[in-house]
């Protein structure tokens, strides 16, 4: 029975791939090797940034990222790019186009310079990074980002 679409179940899913990350899931098999639950909270990070009308959506290309990006696009019925460390230089898979919308994805972001160098390829490649999900705020996202872009997370509270 798919429950993908059940609220409760989103929610479920969501809240297990949150815990995860803050370190309290305790199990020896991660949630994210769970389609269902990728699923869920791919669908739910992406019901969150949908009135931002993203075109494109942006990810790493560490797995956990790669699927839940690839579900977030799917929802929003955009396309997803691949951000990558081309011999010390972040550089993007595929070309945007002038203006593109575009939305930062991650589990969560660990790195402090991930989203700023995130933020400056796209500009430099002419889009437009109108908001960052994520499914757990970080302190290196609140440090990067302060006030200045929009962050949709599905953390508790």
């Amino acid at each position: 029975m798919d429950t993908s679409n059940d609220p409760s179940s989103m929610e479920q899913a969501s809240d297990a791939l949150v815990d995860e990350l803050a370190g309290g899931a305790g199990g020896a098999r991660s949630a994210f090797h769970e389609p269902a639950t990728v699923e869920a909270a791919g669908k739910a990070l992406a019901a969150r940034v949908a009135h931002l009308r993203p075109e494109v959506v942006l990810n790493s290309d560490q797995w956990r990222n790669v699927l839940l990006g690839h579900v977030v696009a799917r929802e929003l019925e955009a396309r997803t790019t691949h951000i990558y460390d081309a011999q010390g230089t972040v550089e993007l898979s595929e070309p945007l186009s002038p203006g593109a919308r575009c939305i930062l994805v991650a589990a969560a972001f660990e790195q402090p310079n991930s989203v700023r160098a995130a933020l400056a390829v796209v500009a430099y490649h002419g889009g437009e990074v109108v908001a960052v999900g994520c499914l757990s705020r970080t302190q290196v996202l609140e440090q990067e980002l302060g006030a200045d872009l929009t962050v949709v997370d599905l953390s508790r509270g």
